[in-house]
């Protein structure tokens, strides 16, 4: 670039010829007013905002152009770099992605931060909750915090959004008694009638489900280099948080992973050769079910897992039924414990066997 010289000699600004812009330091920070090309429009625009930079302010005339459009940009951007460093998985992205466009939809893209109310936030945790129920609500206004969050902190607005009780997420005596109205798990004769009906891929999917607390998520991602057959035990981190866990395998389960095994990476592939996705796992669960004259809305593959949990429970082993959920404790216990013996592993993956198999009642 051609070198820029100051119109007057006492003008403000000095050219930083690597942005192409204006430039004054205050309080110690480079603060950038417009194109080298155009010096009356940087000086005026230097005149409109020095006061506030003098006071250590973000300008006003910055802030009322910050829209919901660029709040949300930013903070999918730093979400990115979360993804990018493993602090996130790529699924986490996708619906933080989800729930931005939705907030764009509901209070408008092109709408100016300063600008967001209380009535606001209010209109957009009624329109979050149509049709949905109270753990998609949660999850959905969880993240929707989070973006009024990033906005608060990272100096996008000058006067916080107040978003915590225009957004709360929905009270435990709601999950209670959604609980109590919907018990999502299976009877060992109803999974034992769903083993019956599945094609091999189903049956291996169920039997994962039952034995290990594997979800879609886990069937889908799992590969047979965590599998050991002959040891008879899978160690396959939890696909969602990244806990190791170690199960030892059933018979049954073990059978029924023979009944697919074919020289591929993975364990599961439909019958194209394609990689399943668990809307697709979803749709052939509830296939099954209904063959089973079993259905409800509630019930789907993961509530296996909840089986799980609930039925293992009974052995008193809660370290081995977390380390098979792949669940992590908030305890110091946790923190200290170096590693899980295979024999209570061991146990509890047994007495959920002997459940399905009818030789322990549950009152």
């Amino acid at each position: 670039m051609a070198k820029v010289t100051k119109p007057t000699a006492d003008f403000p600004l000095t050219p930083h010829y690597g942005s192409g812009q204006w430039v004054k330091k205050i309080r110690g920070k480079s603060h950038y007013f417009g194109k080298l090309e155009d010096w009356r429009s940087a000086l005026n625009t230097y005149l409109d905002e020095k006061d506030d930079l003098l006071a250590g302010r973000e300008p006003r005339s910055r802030q009322e152009f910050v829209t919901l459009g660029d709040l949300t940009a930013e903070f999918l951007e730093s979400k990115k770099g979360s993804v990018a460093s493993g602090e996130i998985q790529e699924r986490t992205y996708k619906e933080c992605e989800v729930t931005c466009n939705r907030i764009k939809k509901i209070l408008g893209d092109g709408r100016a931060l300063s600008d967001i109310q209380r009535r606001d936030l209010e209109r957009l945790r009624a329109k979050f909750a149509e049709g949905r129920g109270p753990t998609a609500l949660k999850n959905e206004l969880s993240r929707a915090r989070s973006v009024f969050l990033y906005a608060n902190e990272s100096g996008l607005v000058d006067k916080p959004i107040v978003y915590r009780k225009p957004l709360r997420t929905p009270s435990k005596s709601i999950f209670t008694r959604k609980r109590a109205e919907d018990a999502r798990m299976f009877s060992a004769e109803q999974i034992n009638s769903l083993l019956n009906a599945a094609n091999p891929q189903l049956k291996a999917m169920l039997y994962l489900g039952i034995n290990c607390a594997f979800g879609p998520g886990d069937c889908l991602a799992l590969p047979w280099a965590a599998v050991d057959l002959e040891n008879k035990r899978h160690r396959f981190a939890r696909r969602k948080t990244g806990n190791e866990r170690l199960c030892p395998l059933w018979p049954e389960t073990i059978e029924a992973l023979q009944a697919i095994q074919v020289d591929r990476k993975s364990v599961f592939m439909t019958k194209y050769q394609r990689p399943w996705t668990t809307t697709a796992i979803g749709h052939e669960f509830r296939k099954l079910l209904e063959e089973c004259k079993i259905y409800r809305p509630g019930n789907t593959h993961y509530s296996l897992r909840r089986t799980f949990e609930t039925i293992a429970a009974a052995t008193g082993e809660q370290v081995a039924v977390d380390h098979i959920m792949g669940h992590l404790s908030p305890s110091m216990a946790s923190v200290y414990r170096q590693c899980v013996f295979i024999e209570p592993l061991h146990r509890v993956a047994f007495y959920v066997r002997d459940w399905l198999q009818g030789r322990v009642k549950l009152g």
